[in-house]
């Protein structure tokens, strides 16, 4: 009998940063946080910024901090497709800290355009709450 897995893939503009089976999503919906289980209903959903985790009785679990987005789920194929996500395995307050003084060093830059602004105010907002979160989980 075959196991009874998502396939789930987390998709941000730059790359896929996730692929894999699990047995369930957690993710950050727009009114509360929802699971997606095996056999979920088909669904198309917008997300809030928070946590996306994933977990496996064999792989164990992963942690993803996302900015909003959106999921589709269908056929047991869980596509997110967020702006920006980062696994929480590899954020550390030091790197999260010098990404954070390169966007600021950029806005303090005369040259910018207001479309470049709002894009690094958006990721000094992403760099700021993932450091909120890192800074909870210690």
């Amino acid at each position: 009998m075959a196991e009874k897995k998502l396939k789930i893939d987390i998709i941000t503009p730059k790359q896929i940063l996730f692929s894999g089976e699990a047995d369930l999503v957690n993710v950050p919906g727009m009114q509360s946080p929802f699971e997606v289980l095996y056999n979920h209903a088909p669904i198309v959903s917008a997300l809030e910024r928070g946590m996306i985790r994933i977990a496996d009785q064999k792989q164990g679990e992963q942690k993803f901090v996302s900015s909003p987005g959106f999921i589709e789920v269908l056929n047991n194929k869980v596509s997110i497709l967020v702006e920006k996500a980062e696994n929480m395995d590899s954020l550390t307050i030091l790197a999260i800290d010098k990404r954070i003084a390169v966007i600021n060093n950029k806005l303090m830059q005369t040259e910018i355009n207001e479309a470049e602004k709002i894009s690094l105010n958006k990721d000094l907002d992403f760099e700021e709450y993932c450091k909120k979160i890192i800074s909870k989980a210690v």
